[in-house]
């Protein structure tokens, strides 16, 4: 009887302590702007921006106003957690996916590799 207390017991505290365990890490930010050359005016366009880690992708679409547009897509950095080693708050992104979209089509896709090294600080999408 007091093995299944105890068994009992330390199950409540593994549940217990699980939502916890997940608030450990902080987020991170990603922001991508940008200006999109050769759009015909009045056209409604979107950029899906997608964060590609290795545990998930984050994404986060914005409308093209005025021929610009800035996104920021925020995501976890919780790697991995175990009871013996803590938090790994080590999961960053590897690449982005950015899309720009108008009425379902596909107009541009640029996938980077993170770090992003540019040359005088400029990428240039053209439609």
């Amino acid at each position: 009887m007091r093995k299944l207390y105890w068994t009992f017991v330390m199950a409540v505290a593994v549940v217990a302590s699980a939502p916890s365990a997940f608030a450990q890490c902080a987020r991170g930010m990603v922001t991508v702007q940008g200006k999109v050359e050769n759009l015909p005016p009045g056209t409604d366009a979107d950029v899906t921006v997608a964060l590609k880690t290795a545990r998930g992708d984050f994404s986060k679409s914005s409308v093209v106003s005025n021929g610009q547009f800035r996104v920021d897509v925020d995501f976890s950095t919780l790697k991995s957690w175990s009871p013996l080693s803590g938090h790994h708050c080590s999961n960053v992104p590897t690449l982005v996916d950015v899309s720009l979209k108008h009425a379902n089509q596909m107009l541009v896709q640029e996938e980077l590799s993170l770090p992003i090294t540019l040359k005088h600080g400029i990428r240039s999408l053209t439609t």
